[in-house]
């Protein structure tokens, strides 16, 4: 349809008569047998768009507020009688668009009643089936419960009547099949009121709304969000609606990306060394290190050093010692670089296949090679999309093999321009893939002869560098042979033989080959960095060395600030086992208040953090803590911990301190309020699981029954961590606070 017809249309429907006076009178000109040429045509015209009587009266009452002569005339001549060609109905679309866009409450009911009628629920493919499913799916529903069988069309299709199963279950299908959601994330985030129109937001109530985006992203809408939606999703309220929609959008996204903390190790046996089987074990040990950053999955890549076209791997579900048996360890004993991955998966997601298990193995053009990868990317979707429409193929959603990916498009690209292909020098591929990504990411890249240790130019993930000695090696004052070298995610995963060399610098890319390690490539970094200050509070073990300084340390001076902070009188100061341990001993120290224990941690139980939903969190905390009933009953309690996110542990642990005798339970978080989502690579996906966010100080005293409940303010986390900070390396350190005060380094288009 032509604009001038669309505008000519409009400009009937401003200047018709009220819809409610419509819809209170019947026409009656077509009882009567009146034969103008108006109603004619009207009719004529609503017999190709209507198929049965509740909707042939409806649409005939909207079309007939137009009072243009012209406009009605032009769509009897476009449409009318023609609308068994596809491009008519296409332009049918078009009249309904403009009709929308007025806002009309009638309008909307109309296009309903065309979206059902001459569209269907058999029709997912085509471009109105796809701008009006939801809508289709609401109305069939809504039928059928009012007239106890629906009668769903396809175009010119006979009228087929449908069981309410039968309704459920199409509108399912068709959702589904509905790429218009899930594909433009960009909108959803931004939520325009076009997309919304697209959506069928401005017409579905909330279980309409509800089932569409809890079927499409598969989270669960809490009813009460869900009822403030109901009878308010007219787009003329859309400013009402809107803010309602955000956090849903918000919650949408998180379950859409991948969300990782995760751990990395990769080691390089030096030449001259051989240790058969021994660099197998070394970088299992290093896994089991790194255990406390993801218990979901592991995987081990290894390459001889000889074959460029052959990687043994290793990998699956569960813990270190479960996925690396005896057997499959021995797989490795030739492999002369191995590199390895912890995972732990997405909130709310489902347990991802295999193929989502780390390292990422693909193949080049120079040959094989594998990814391991730490953090989330910041804008990943738009690069995947382009990587998509360049023709690249994509096996999984998650952003790490999106990577593995655009570096083997670069080394292709760059392949006739290579000096050499024998080796695995792929420096220059690197600088040019990773330059494209800005946050967040610490990556291991191996190929059959050599390994890279990258970090983006943020510094937002940890990532060190050390050279492995025989017998502590320098210990003694020598200088003797390495036996190779290693990169992992925090110190503690070196092995105990090897010296902690540096820190990888925001925006460096480190080359690791048999002859030593060495600076390839400098991104230009961010001044300062925003190296993510939760990796102190939380993620990093004790003994870790962070941007110069000993995470202990760190902790326990957080400790002494809160205690200056929040002072309380108290018998004794005790903690959440193990992370707040340091906290708990530095507050006690600063307090003058003894310290004693009050919890048995069970060790063989997970962090609760870390586990993919809230019902296996809330069993992990029943089965991880015993109390010490001697050293709390009667007692009045400091308790600390290092950090509250959905109040699932601390409201469990305060009842049981309770129960054991404790007079008084005083909380101290040695950590700010989390009140914002992390969008660069740790499980804290939407503002709606954050106990912080949602409530007052008081209401959280009241449902964690403490007797009172203080944080560690901002200023008093950053003077922690800044005591001790120094970087040797020339580059200015600097921490991301966003999770606390929802200022992002990078920009988070919401």
């Amino acid at each position: 349809m032509t604009k001038p017809g669309v505008e000519a249309l409009a400009r009937g429907l401003d200047k018709g008569h009220k819809i409610t006076k419509l819809e209170r009178k019947p026409i009656q000109s077509r009882r009567k047998g009146v034969k103008s040429k108006k109603a004619v045509a009207v009719r004529e015209l609503v017999r190709e768009i209507a198929g049965f009587a509740p909707y042939e009266r409806r649409a005939m009452e909207y079309l007939k507020i137009s009072k243009d002569k012209k406009a009605l005339k032009f769509l009897k001549k476009r449409v009318g009688g023609h609308c068994r060609a596809k491009h008519k109905r296409d332009e049918l679309q078009d009249v309904l668009i403009a009709m929308r866009k007025h806002h009309n409450v009638m309008a909307t009911r109309a296009i309903r009643a065309f979206a059902s009628l001459n569209t269907g629920l058999t029709r997912t493919g085509s471009i109105v089936a796809r701008r009006f499913t939801p809508i289709v799916a609401a109305e069939a529903i809504t039928i059928q419960k009012r007239y106890g069988s629906a009668q769903v069309f396809g175009p010119f299709d006979p009228p087929t009547p449908l069981t309410l199963k039968d309704v459920e279950t199409r509108v399912l299908k068709a959702i589904r099949a509905w790429d218009r959601f899930p594909a433009d994330k960009d909108a959803v985030l931004k939520l325009d009121a076009s997309f919304l129109h697209d959506l069928g937001f401005d017409s579905l109530d909330h279980v309409e709304i509800t089932m569409a985006i809890e079927d499409e992203f598969g989270f669960e809408i809490p009813l009460q969000d869900a009822e403030k939606m109901n009878g308010r999703m007219f787009l003329h309220e859309y400013n009402e609606v809107r803010p309602m929609l955000i956090p849903l959008a918000k919650k949408a996204y998180a379950n859409l990306c991948n969300f990782l903390m995760c751990g990395i190790i990769g080691l390089v046996q030096a030449c001259g060394c051989d240790a058969k089987g021994a660099l197998a074990i070394l970088a299992a040990d290093g896994l089991t290190a790194l255990q406390h950053r993801g218990t979901e999955s592991a995987g081990l890549v290894g390459s001889n050093g000889l074959n460029k076209n052959v990687f043994e791997i290793v990998k699956g579900h569960g813990l270190v010692r479960e996925v690396f048996t005896d057997e499959s360890i021995a797989r490795l004993d030739d492999s002369v670089i191995i590199m390895g991955h912890n995972r732990y998966s997405t909130a709310g997601k489902k347990r991802p296949t295999i193929n989502c298990v780390q390292p990422f193995v693909v193949y080049t053009a120079i040959g094989t090679i594998a990814i391991a990868h730490n953090g989330e990317l910041v804008g990943a979707e738009a690069k995947r999309k382009e990587a998509l429409h360049q023709g690249v193929g994509l096996s999984t959603d998650t952003d790490s093999e999106l990577i593995a990916q655009m570096i083997a498009k670069a080394v292709a690209l760059n392949y006739k321009c290579r000096q050499s292909s024998e080796t695995g020098d792929i420096s220059r591929e690197l600088a040019v893939t990773m330059s494209a990504f800005e946050t967040s990411y610490s990556l291991l890249v191996m190929t059959y002869d050599r390994m890279y240790a990258i970090r983006d130019p943020w510094g937002n993930r940890p990532l060190c560098v050390g050279t492995m000695y025989a017998n502590g090696g320098v210990a003694n004052g020598s200088t003797p042979q390495p036996l190779g070298y290693v990169a992992a995610s925090e110190s503690c995963a070196l092995p105990h033989t090897a010296k902690f060399e540096m820190e990888v610098k925001p925006g460096e890319i480190i080359e690791i080959s048999r002859n030593g390690f060495r600076s390839v490539f400098q991104m230009k970094p961010h001044s300062p960095a925003a190296f993510c200050i939760f990796e102190y509070v939380y993620f990093a073990r004790g003994d870790t060395i962070l941007e110069g300084q000993q995470v202990q340390s760190v902790r326990e001076e957080t400790g002494r600030i809160m205690a200056k902070e929040s002072p309380v009188d108290a018998d004794i100061v005790t903690n959440v086992p193990d992370s707040s341990t340091a906290a708990a001993i530095g507050y006690a120290e600063q307090a003058g208040i003894p310290y004693e224990p009050s919890l048995h941690r069970n060790a063989y139980v997970g962090r609760s953090f870390i586990q993919p939903n809230t019902e296996l969190r809330q069993s992990a905390i029943l089965r991880k803590f015993g109390v010490l009933r001697k050293n709390v009953q009667d007692r009045r309690i400091v308790l600390v911990d290092d950090s509250i996110v959905r109040g699932n542990t601390m409201g469990i642990i305060v009842r049981m301190l309770k129960e054991a005798g404790a007079k008084e339970v005083h909380l101290r978080i040695a950590s700010p309020p989390l009140r914002h989502p992390c969008f660069m690579g740790i499980n804290i996906p939407s503002s709606d699981e954050l106990i912080a966010a949602n409530k007052t100080l008081e209401d959280m005293e009241k449902v964690l029954g403490v007797a009172s409940l203080r944080y560690l303010s901002v200023e008093g986390l950053k003077a922690a961590v800044a005591k001790s900070i120094h970087s040797e390396r020339g580059f200015e350190p600097g921490q991301c606070t966003a999770c606390l005060t929802g200022n992002y380094p990078v920009k988070i288009d919401f």
